[in-house]
């Protein structure tokens, strides 16, 4: 009777673990994905600068260093879990008709700033218009 409580205690325990490492990983993969959505979003802000205003337009005015933004990308003050960055670099491949943006997002979880890791996505932008 003893070693079958046992037994049943360390099955408890396991299951216990196995639900806390399975809420962990669960909130980290949540993370990632809002943070690929801050990306993403920013991404498409710039290639609507490009539509509307023109490729010229979208230069390293467009920059920033660790913004602090919101699950929806927006710049706020407090309670934020993301920082943002993005970075332009005009005449890609010294190509001036190509623009690259690259915006990094990095996010705090378990305490700290995931900075080590952040998700990273990078487009190059072409000059469309024939001159």
């Amino acid at each position: 009777m003893l070693f079958a409580a046992g037994v049943l205690l360390i099955v408890f325990l396991c299951l216990i673990v196995a639900f806390v490492q399975t809420r962990d990983m669960s909130k980290k993969i949540d993370m990632r994905y809002i943070a690929s959505n801050i990306a993403k979003n920013r991404l498409e802000n710039a290639r609507t600068i490009i539509e509307t205003k023109g490729f010229n337009q979208l230069d390293t005015s467009f920059n920033e260093t660790e913004v602090a933004v919101n699950s929806d990308g927006e710049v706020a003050e407090s309670g934020l879990d993301f920082k943002r960055s993005t970075a332009v670099s005009q005449n890609y491949a010294s190509n001036g008709r190509l623009t690259q943006v690259t915006v990094t997002v990095a996010y705090f979880y378990k305490g700290k700033w995931w900075t080590e890791h952040p998700l990273v996505m990078t487009t190059v932008f072409p000059d469309m218009v024939q001159t």
